[in-house]
């Protein structure tokens, strides 16, 4: 499946557009978090994606928590990312690591309660593993 950037990652225009703007809990953009890298796995930087599930946008938010997160628009990249980067965050929080919160991202926290971490679901293990291997791709391309 390869790279999901068309042009060297966090330089494509819709990058710029909503990471950039979006701040993170540490005062810098939410393109030094592991947001990108959802965002690739997710939608592959399709701000208008749905899934076969309903899911919506950059982050692939489902209507119900979007509508939670005050997401009034999940087609418009700013309110998608800042949506979605708050509900990982949120994952990130009550698990204390990327990967069970990347599982909860994708399967839902009841999943990961249940099952104590990623549940055995072959799109969930393959989903964390995609998003963790962007992670690092993108973790180098900031770093330069």
């Amino acid at each position: 499946s390869g790279h999901p950037c068309r042009e060297p990652c966090g330089r494509s225009p819709i990058y710029a557009a909503s990471l950039s703007s979006v701040p993170n809990d540490s005062g810098g953009s939410a393109a030094s978090d592991p947001n990108a890298a959802v965002i690739a796995a997710e939608s592959n930087f399709s701000v208008k994606a749905v899934s076969h599930a309903g899911a919506q946008g950059l982050m692939q938010l489902m209507p119900k928590t979007a509508a939670g997160l005050g997401v009034q628009d999940p087609f418009e990249a700013p309110q998608n990312v800042s949506g979605g980067s708050r509900y990982l965050r949120a994952m990130l929080d009550r698990y204390g690591d990327l990967s069970r919160a990347l599982a909860a991202y994708n399967a839902g926290p009841k999943a990961v309660d249940r099952y104590r971490g990623i549940p055995p679901y072959p799109e969930t293990k393959a989903y964390v593993k995609r998003v963790l291997a962007y992670y690092r791709g993108y973790r180098g391309d900031f770093n330069r």
